[in-house]
């Protein structure tokens, strides 16, 4: 009898720990947006983080990317949970080594070739062969967390999420193929489909991001979530724009409208996750330095920016300890 009384309160135990492992487990997850060569930005924001919020706090079980969001959201999800300050460093490293030409290149007869033969103004095979190069040197060929990486089928208008169930010697295109705008570069092929950037639909994907956690808790008041654009409807003098070209106009159409449509996207998530904890929204206060088109990947502009990030997620940080 006193041997059955012991095991019956050591199953009431094991029931009760594991009852209170299950409350206490959090899903954190970090959202991405596209944005060129601002993604130098979100590793300011990211370097803040990992220097002023606990340890745990940054340990995010899922990451979604759209563009350059997926570069930094596999730089970060092939590092395990834990790793998030040699991710950073790795990233900081990475964007302080980047040149125009990893990312694009000139087609053989220029951007008249583009223009008229290609499917893109320059190639991104640059881009296609830099994250094999990078990928490859990890020795642990593995991805660590929960991923989404958006592209979109150009010829259906379906939205596309690769996930760490790929292989790993596909990512390097996959990311391409999330980061191939469409009129710079050509689409990027997989699997019979021709795949344009994922901002092309949705620049951020936070919904995505909350349901991958829902893969990890069973509740949605176990969910944090941060967001890290690059974009905003930066604030232009009118007496900049008097030599704009028609060109720069649409791209400042583009850069307005897709601010406003992540802000109506993200007031509709909100009300449709209640519960979820939406913790950090980072947005670019001020004008970053870098083009309309986001393309120059200029070494001076991008360490600007990541030192913008940083500034801008400390005073976040500190205004609410």
């Amino acid at each position: 009898m006193g041997r059955l009384i012991a095991i019956i309160a050591l199953l009431i135990l094991v029931t009760i720990s594991g009852s209170h492992a299950k409350t206490t487990k959090k899903c954190r997850a970090l959202a991405l947006e596209g944005g060129g060569d601002q993604g130098s930005y979100q590793v300011g924001v990211l370097k803040s983080f990992v220097e002023y919020l606990p340890a745990e706090e940054v340990q995010y079980d899922v990451i979604t990317g759209v563009s350059v969001g997926s570069i930094n959201a596999m730089a970060l999800a092939m590092h395990k949970i834990g790793d998030e300050k040699s991710a950073v460093d790795w990233m900081i490293d990475m964007w302080t080594k980047l040149k125009p030409t990893d990312i694009y290149g000139s087609w053989n007869f220029g951007i008249l070739e583009g223009l008229f033969f290609e499917e893109g103004i320059w190639t991104n095979q640059n881009e296609v062969d830099f994250l094999t190069e990078t990928f490859d040197n990890f020795e642990e060929k593995k991805v660590h967390r929960k991923i989404n990486i958006n592209t979109v089928d150009f010829d259906t208008g379906k939205i596309y999420k690769f996930t760490e169930a790929e292989d790993f010697s596909r990512l390097p295109s996959i990311v391409v193929a999330s980061t191939s705008m469409p009129f710079a570069f050509p689409h990027m092929r997989l699997d019979g489909h021709a795949f344009v950037d994922g901002g092309s639909v949705w620049n951020v994907d936070i919904s995505g991001a909350i349901q991958r956690c829902m893969e990890v808790v069973d509740d949605e008041k176990d969910i944090i979530v941060d967001v890290i654009l690059c974009n905003t409807a930066q604030k232009v003098r009118r007496e900049d724009t008097k030599n704009w070209s028609t060109m720069n106009n649409y791209f400042r159409y583009q850069q307005i409208s897709k601010y406003y449509s992540f802000l109506s996207d993200y007031e509709e998530i909100e009300r449709g996750y209640p519960d979820v904890n939406f913790r950090y929204i980072l947005v670019p206060k001020d004008d970053l330095p870098s083009s309309l088109l986001t393309l120059d990947f200029e070494h001076e502009a991008m360490m600007q920016m990541i030192k913008i990030g940083e500034d801008q997620a400390r005073e976040l940080i500190q205004s609410q300890a």
